[in-house]
């Protein structure tokens, strides 16, 4: 109903008229449903989009953080190494 009320085809504001008049509305009708059709897909792409960015972001941390628990001690003595090395 929003490109009808914005191209002022109102039928039941203007009057029906003509034959013309009723295929202008319903092809209007089909325009709107179809982009409302398309919009509401985008829309649940972009949100399916974000949730897989959100797990792949997860699961990276959770990598991260058992690296970390596995490996701190060396990593931590590694670092120590080069900056006693660099110090010199």
């Amino acid at each position: 109903m929003a490109l009808k009320a914005l191209y002022g085809l109102s039928g039941v504001d203007k009057g029906m008229r003509s034959p013309y008049d009723c295929r202008v509305l319903l092809e209007f009708d089909q325009l709107e449903r179809g982009v409302d059709s398309v919009l509401s897909g985008i829309r649940e792409e972009a949100g399916q989009g974000l949730t897989e960015y959100a797990l792949i972001l997860l699961l990276i941390a959770l990598v991260l953080i058992v690296m970390l628990t596995v490996f701190g001690d060396q990593i931590s003595n590694t670092y120590q190494y080069i900056i006693s090395r660099l110090a010199s």
